[in-house]
């Protein structure tokens, strides 16, 4: 029997995300009272508890600020992916966001490196999820 892999189960808060992920867009949410940025989507605003929360298009550029390898995965669905590279990414929006990490194998010294997030889809009808590339060279 196939186990299927687990689909995003939208909620009035982050249809927004979801939405413009299926576009290949990567959003955070945007405080219309105070201007703070917040990731992952929340039906507030974290800071000041206002709900004018409005979508942002966030430019992908970030910083590494750390990663680890998934060798077991919990769900059996991603059993034949791994290991599978996850990175904890600071935007340049001031947000942080978990991606799947393309290209190499990010090392220790690449903490603080530079990384580039793209929306990607991780199966050919899926819904496309943040991925980050070491911005090789680079440093913030």
């Amino acid at each position: 029997m196939a186990v299927t892999r687990p689909r995003p189960r939208p909620v009035p808060w982050d249809e927004g995300f979801w939405e413009r992920a299926r576009a290949g867009t990567l959003a955070v949410q945007r405080c219309g009272e105070c201007g703070a940025a917040q990731h992952y989507p929340r039906p507030v605003c974290v800071r000041c508890r206002s709900d004018l929360l409005r979508w942002e298009t966030a430019g992908g550029a970030g910083t590494l600020h750390s990663f680890t390898v998934v060798r077991v995965p919990l769900n059996k669905a991603f059993a034949d992916e791994a290991p599978i590279l996850l990175a904890d990414v600071e935007l340049a929006e001031g947000v942080r966001v978990l991606a799947r990490v393309l290209g190499r194998e990010p090392a220790d010294d690449d903490i603080g490196a530079s990384v580039e997030v793209t929306m990607v889809p991780v199966e050919p009808d899926g819904v496309p999820l943040p991925h980050a590339r070491l911005v090789d060279g680079a440093r913030t």
